[in-house]
């Protein structure tokens, strides 16, 4: 049954979406401190208008600017809250808000995740990122009627664009939390069974650039720990799948570092990293 809005609700949806667009104009040309207090007033009319949806990304853009502009903590608690919000049964359960907006509440977290872990705060990074990770899995289980653990289970046959992107998204972000506190052999191995277990996608296609950073991340995990030949042939895939890709430039180098580990220092190695 269709619901009718009155006047002054429309009103009042109407005020803080234009609030909104006018602080994201102003974000654009980088009067950050003017769209800070345009964020903060949209998400005031938000919270007016009980619109979940605005209230998310009003906190989401404060978090955004807040961190632009260097001050973490303000950043992480508009994250927080902004992340709150788009999972408040208030405002419609996780996996209609993921529906909807599924890409965004993940960043939204990532962001979070991130800012926590360069504070230093790794017990609030973990609870984001398995937060995160129970997250993408209601995703994918809304999609396939499944149940699915993304740090441990096969994407399903068919599964691709944005909802693969974030499964490999998650077991990055997992690998790196991994890697900051010596459980780098456990965040390789996370690596190695990922690729191993999906198909490359095609070059251009939206997971693509998550497929790559995957592989990237892995290779230089392999180097650390000291397999070089394993980190040279996954430089060299890398190298040769995307050759004009930002990837492959670092690859090329770093594959010519590791041949001159591996077989004795060489000028070829260098003139094959200039040549590309």
């Amino acid at each position: 049954m269709a619901v009718l809005m009155t006047g002054m609700e429309l009103a009042l949806s109407q005020v803080h979406f234009d609030t909104y667009q006018e602080a994201n104009s102003l974000r654009k040309a980088g009067k950050l401190q003017e769209a800070l207090a345009g964020f903060e007033k949209a998400l005031e009319q938000a919270k007016a208008a009980k619109d979940g949806r605005w209230i998310f990304y009003s906190a989401y853009r404060i978090g955004y600017v807040q961190s632009d502009l260097g001050n973490g903590d303000q950043a992480c608690e508009a994250y927080a809250n902004s992340l709150d919000s788009a999972l408040d049964p208030a405002f419609g359960d996780v996996v209609r808000a993921l529906r909807r907006d599924r890409g965004d509440v993940l960043t939204c977290g990532l962001a979070l995740k991130k800012l926590l872990t360069n504070r230093g705060l790794l017990t609030d990074a973990f609870r984001t990122q398995d937060r995160l990770v129970r997250l993408t899995n209601r995703w994918i289980e809304s999609i396939t009627s499944k149940r699915f653990a993304c740090l441990i289970d096969t994407p399903p046959i068919g599964l691709s664009g944005k909802p693969l992107a974030f499964v490999w998204r998650m077991r990055t972000a997992q690998s790196a939390l991994w890697d900051l506190i010596g459980r780098t052999v456990e965040a390789t191995n996370l690596l190695r069974r990922t690729l191993a277990a999906s198909p490359p996608p095609k070059a251009g296609a939206r997971e693509d650039s998550e497929w790559q950073r995957t592989r990237q991340n892995l290779a230089v995990m392999l180097d650390f720990l000291g397999y070089r030949r394993e980190a040279l042939s996954a430089y060299t895939k890398l190298m040769l799948d995307r050759p004009g890709s930002r990837n492959a430039a670092y690859a090329r180098f770093t594959r010519a570092r590791l041949s001159s580990k591996i077989e004795g220092p060489a000028e070829e190695w260098l003139e094959q990293a200039k040549r590309g």
